[in-house]
């Protein structure tokens, strides 16, 4: 799995001047979202850091574990960050089996939203 969090590249899908190799990318919808998905505050050291444990648990168990977003990227009712705080590492056929649900019971936190005012 790629580490994607360049914020270079987020400017330029924010200019609308996306690199051409990212137009003909076959996952580009993803990638483009992981970009506008990351914070200016975004801390590459921590990303890399998980994913050298999720290489080393994989070498110790002799299974395959990856970084997982906990909260989805790309879901249609939320949409999470792309930083170390939103990423777990878990078993690949775990992450394959999750894909991008959302627990319905979440949903209720955000039943009614005026449980959750902006000003006080």
């Amino acid at each position: 799995m790629p580490i994607y969090g360049s914020l270079t590249l987020r400017a330029r899908i924010l200019a609308n001047d996306e690199p051409a190799w990212l137009k003909k990318h076959a996952r580009r919808d993803y990638i483009v979202q992981v970009h506008l998905a990351t914070p200016r505050w975004y801390s590459r050291k921590e990303v890399v850091r998980l994913k050298q444990k999720a290489h080393e648990l994989s070498k110790a168990k002799r299974r395959k574990y990856v970084l997982d977003h906990i909260i989805p990227l790309t879901h249609k009712r939320v949409c999470g960050l792309n930083v170390h705080h939103n990423m777990q590492i878990i078993d690949a056929g775990t992450n394959a089996r999750k894909s991008n649900h959302w627990c319905e019971w979440h949903g209720e936190l955000f039943a009614e939203p005026e449980q959750f005012p902006l000003f006080r």
